[in-house]
């Protein structure tokens, strides 16, 4: 389990697959209560979070809210200062949701075949740690096409509905 990023076999890709490593490496939910408890024993997933562009936005405003709170613990703005706290314990929780969001995420893509494009595109974003574009895409479309799904049954519904009444009329006149 202590492997390094590069030393995962890559199935003759040329991105090396942080999913590959999850399938056959790695327990989720056992990850998942490491994560809990506070400790990163898994050297592949701590260094895959680290090159997260979506992670280091997070961690980047942590490091801001911190020095936010150590300003105004100069000023002694006690109220300011505990809102600001609060809002400093809320961004560190949201370390431990997105990386537990982010293993969800990778069991899902594990669990499910990746036949459409779309989901191809979002697993390719989650590889390279773009984990919020990899959600969105999923979101997004999901939307989309239950929205054409419905659209569809809807001008499905409106033909059958012309069609009995139709059948209706032909019926009265005969």
């Amino acid at each position: 389990m202590n492997q390094k990023i590069n030393d995962i076999n890559s199935q003759k890709d040329t991105n090396i697959s942080i999913l590959y490593h999850i399938k056959n490496n790695l327990a989720v939910d056992v990850e998942i209560r490491n994560i809990l408890a506070g400790k990163d024993i898994d050297i592949t997933i701590k260094k895959y979070f680290q090159n997260s562009p979506d992670f280091q936005k997070l961690l980047k405003r942590i490091e801001d809210q911190k020095i936010e709170v150590t300003q105004l613990e100069k000023e002694i703005n006690k109220e300011r200062c505990i809102f600001e706290r609060e809002k400093l314990e809320a961004l560190e929780k949201g370390v431990l949701d997105f990386k537990i969001g982010a293993l969800r995420l990778a069991e899902t893509f594990l669990s499910i075949s990746t036949k459409s494009e779309r989901l191809k595109k979002a697993k390719a974003y989650f590889e390279k740690g773009l984990i919020s574009e990899a959600d969105k895409i999923l979101v997004e479309t999901e939307l989309s096409s239950d929205q054409d799904a419905l659209i569809a049954k809807m001008e499905y519904l409106q033909v059958r509905k012309v069609d009995l009444l139709e059948s209706l009329i032909s019926k009265d006149k005969n």
